[in-house]
């Protein structure tokens, strides 16, 4: 058996037979889960959430609602094979929010363990997100972005590709990244 039987899964959920599922987990009304996929235990997903094939959480996340993880990379070089969305542990991601996994076959993107990711907004394919961060409302993290732990970035901010935002650094709200913010930079 895949799914725990500790675990809830509300009877209008679709849970995939070989999606794995953790002990003391919440599925919630609405909730679509597909084939290899792997969430860990005592997470929380609320109504209409959406996690895509190839994807994995950790123990303890909090989806809230309408949140889509592991969705195909918004790249024209995209061709179909598999790539990965890896999620760590504690992490919270409010409502509305898409995740994308990786461009290349085989690659990843990548969120460590303590964000509070907030609502509306995207994490592109590829990126590296580390631990503890904040990334507040309507965020746009475009692709192979960079973000060391400890990071805030504010409300409306758009993060250009390849761009590394340092540990600890915080970027004001609203504001266009189009290069490196160091470590402690504000």
């Amino acid at each position: 058996m895949l799914t725990d039987p500790s675990a809830r899964i509300a009877p209008t959920a679709r849970v995939h037979p070989e999606a794995h599922i953790g002990p003391q987990c919440v599925i919630g009304e609405y909730c679509v889960i597909e084939q290899d996929v792997r969430i860990g235990a005592f997470c929380r997903l609320e109504p209409y959430v959406y996690v895509k094939r190839w994807t994995t959480l950790g123990e303890n996340n909090e989806i809230s609602a309408g949140t889509v993880l592991g969705t195909d990379p918004l790249d024209k070089n995209f061709t179909g094979e598999r790539s990965y969305l890896r999620l760590g542990n504690g992490n919270k991601i409010r409502e509305h929010y898409t995740v994308s996994r990786g461009t290349q076959p085989e690659s990843a993107t990548e969120i460590g363990s303590g964000n509070y990711i907030m609502t509306s907004g995207h994490i592109a394919h590829n990126c590296r997100i580390g631990d503890n961060t904040v990334i507040a409302s309507c965020a746009l993290v475009a692709g192979h972005v960079d973000v060391e732990d400890q990071a805030f970035i504010s409300g409306g901010v758009v993060i250009h590709q390849y761009s590394r935002i340092g540990r600890l650094a915080m970027i004001g709200g609203n504001t266009r990244v189009n290069s490196d913010g160091p470590p402690f930079f504000l």
